[in-house]
């Protein structure tokens, strides 16, 4: 086999071995329960979170756990990067996903 080959086929292995370990750290995340804090300040923003059912609610904090551990902010012209203000970036992420 040509190196050129073996080099690809080798990056192939890394590339699904990075995506199973990935697809266990978020499966990981999605499992731990959330910030006690998350819900109540969801809720007080965003109306319709009372009347998501429980398991969707638990979906939209697991999406928002992924998030929150892969992504960083930086705030600009002065806003500061609260826990509040990551969680509602999020939660307007992963209502997206």
């Amino acid at each position: 086999m040509p190196l050129s080959e073996l080099d690809e086929e080798l990056a192939s292995h890394r590339l699904f071995a990075d995506q199973a370990r990935c697809r266990e750290v978020f499966a990981r995340l999605r499992a731990e329960a959330s910030d006690p804090s998350w819900q109540p300040m969801l809720e007080r923003r965003f109306v319709a979170m009372r009347r998501l059912p429980a398991d969707d609610r638990a979906e939209l904090f697991g999406h928002v756990r992924v998030l929150l551990a892969e992504k960083s902010f930086e705030g600009c012209g002065g806003l500061e990067m609260t826990d509040e203000v990551r969680v509602l970036i999020e939660r307007e992420a992963a209502a997206g996903a």
